[in-house]
């Protein structure tokens, strides 16, 4: 398989706490999602990074399920995934952590997936 890249960008105004920012994707799909601190900590309307991860997780859990089932010659007619991002440690840490070490999330995330097949 070729490699893969894909590209996102994100943009931030103003100070961390009362600013906000917009994520978007190069292939257009995702443009100028909102995102700020209330999004992301609490339940303000907008998204957030964890949110997005979620998501991108259930997308590659779905297709691959699809994968193996098909190498086993059966279809199902529709596969549905939900992934949950959980986050145990206190937000300050979590912050900080995203901008010095990013390096191995699985110290500090747990995604839980739970899915359902039709055939």
């Amino acid at each position: 398989m070729a490699d893969i890249e894909r590209k996102a960008q994100a943009q931030w105004n103003g100070e961390l706490l009362k600013g906000s920012g917009k994520i978007s994707t190069n292939s257009g799909i995702l443009r100028d999602l909102p995102y700020s601190v209330p999004s992301r900590f609490e339940t303000a309307k907008g998204t957030n990074p964890e949110e997005l991860l979620a998501a991108a997780h259930a997308g590659c859990f779905s297709m691959m399920l699809a994968k193996v089932l098909g190498d086993e010659k059966k279809v199902a007619s529709e596969i549905s995934t939900k992934a949950t991002f959980k986050n145990a440690l206190p937000v300050e840490w979590f912050l900080y952590n995203c901008f010095t070490s990013f390096g191995s999330p699985r110290r500090f995330t747990t995604l839980l997936f739970h899915n359902k097949l039709k055939t």
